[in-house]
């Protein structure tokens, strides 16, 4: 199967909510393709093997490959490609119990964000929600509240 159409396969998997499926694929890609793993379609495939590992709950793995999404990206990316990975790394960390960094890589992404998208933006309303929850999870209730309300 062509590398586009297996792609797009592992895409209809993880809309559908199977994530195992599209891990598999996913991991398939990744693997064969590694050796080109700084061009955008790599990236993009790295970035949906992290989602489906995510929706697994393996989030120590999801983290280890988000990690590895923002290292090869670098600043000079668009802040909708770092945001997808900070958002990523952040939600990891919330539901490993490592409430602490996830607060502050979720601040910072939530403050990038912000500033280049805009308060009514959806990727603004994706890092809020991503950052209340955060506050939620360290019982800080009056910030979660804030954010969620902003």
């Amino acid at each position: 199967m062509h590398r586009n159409t297996l792609s797009n396969l592992g895409l209809v998997y993880n809309a559908k909510g199977e994530f195992h499926k599209a891990q598999e694929v996913f991991e398939q890609l990744y693997e064969t393709h590694k050796s080109q793993e700084t061009s955008n379609w790599s990236l993009k495939i790295l970035e949906n093997l992290a989602f489906a590992c995510k929706g697994n709950q393996l989030f120590q793995r999801a983290l280890e490959l988000y990690r590895r999404l923002l290292e090869l990206r670098g600043q000079d990316s668009s802040p909708t490609d770092l945001m997808a990975a900070r958002l990523g790394i952040g939600e990891c960390l919330r539901m490993l119990g490592q409430l602490q960094e996830a607060q502050e890589v979720l601040e910072l992404a939530l403050e990038e964000i912000e500033k280049a998208y805009g308060k009514g933006n959806i990727n603004t309303v994706k890092a809020l929600r991503q950052t209340g929850l955060a506050h939620k999870a360290k019982s800080d209730f009056e910030k979660a509240e804030s954010l969620l309300k902003r």
